[in-house]
C-alpha cells in the first residue's frame, strides 16, 4: 500500500477527467451528443454527475482510512 493515497488519486482523477472531458467534447462535436436535445442533456449530466459521484466516494474511502 503506498504511503501517499493522494498522488494516485490526483493522478487518476486529473488524467481520467481530461479524457473524460475530451470524449464529452468529441461525443458532441460529432454530434452524437447534442445538447440542445434535452434527452441528450439529462445524458450529458448523468455522465458528469457519476464522474463525480465516483470522485466523492474515492476521496471519502481514502478519508476513512486514515490517510
Amino acid at each position: 500500500m503506498t504511503e501517499l493515497p493522494w498522488l494516485p488519486f490526483i493522478y487518476q482523477y486529473s488524467i481520467g477527467g481530461i479524457v473524460f472531458a475530451w470524449g464529452i467534447l468529441l461525443a458532441v462535436r460529432k454530434k452524437v451528443l447534442v445538447p440542445s436535445v434535452r434527452q441528450d442533456r439529462v445524458t450529458i449530466v448523468q455522465l458528469v454527475s457519476g464522474f463525480f459521484f465516483f470522485f466523492a466516494i474515492h476521496a471519502i474511502l481514502i478519508l476513512i482510512s486514515g490517510a
